[in-house]
């Protein structure tokens, strides 16, 4: 396991790819999910250092997913 782990929440695929690709350059550890119900699984498993999280997602926000 990388020193840089991301968690990144986007229900838009393609843009999760492009932030994964660029993320990946840069040495991160990327996990990823466009489910907001996945966040505690994915949280447990990748022990993120950084999170980028959708704000604006139909299953629930952003907010919502973090309290």
């Amino acid at each position: 396991m990388t020193d840089k782990r991301l968690l990144l929440i986007d229900d838009e695929v393609e843009f999760g790819e492009v932030l994964e690709r660029i993320a990946s350059k840069l040495k991160f550890s990327v996990c990823k999910t466009t489910q907001p119900s996945e966040f505690q699984k994915k949280y447990d498993i990748c022990q993120p250092t950084h999170i980028v999280l959708d704000m604006i997602m139909p299953e629930m926000d952003g907010i919502e997913l973090l309290e």
